[in-house]
């Protein structure tokens, strides 16, 4: 897996197969990305995400995770889980020191929000 700075942003895959709701997935069939089809001479699947402070948010708590972040995800959007796959990014170690793992799996860890 490769990831792009203007990925395509249509992989459902985790909600889609896991039955599970996702503050961060995939937004290419949004009413957004769809409006903005064009743009940077980009098809709608590779625009930018329609929210980038709460994109940038996500990125965060895996890339360079702090407890505040956590608490907000926790507090605002109702987050219990995080799902990181280490092929899409570098997950901090840290992540770990701050919410526990819960499942390894391949290239899959789950981590729970306290």
């Amino acid at each position: 897996m490769r990831t792009t700075r203007h990925c395509d942003a249509r992989a459902f895959w985790v909600t889609g197969l896991g039955g599970h709701r996702a503050v961060v997935e995939s937004w290419g069939y949004t009413d957004a990305a769809l409006a903005t089809h064009g743009r940077y001479g980009l098809g709608y699947a590779r625009q930018d995400p329609p929210d980038a402070a709460l994109f940038a948010l996500n990125e965060r708590v895996f890339s360079a995770p702090v407890a505040e972040d956590l608490d907000r995800l926790r507090r605002e959007y109702g987050v219990r889980w995080l799902f990181a796959d280490t092929r899409a990014a570098r997950v901090s170690p840290a992540l770990a020191e701050l919410a526990p793992i819960r499942l390894v799996s391949g290239p899959v860890i789950i981590y729970e929000l306290p």
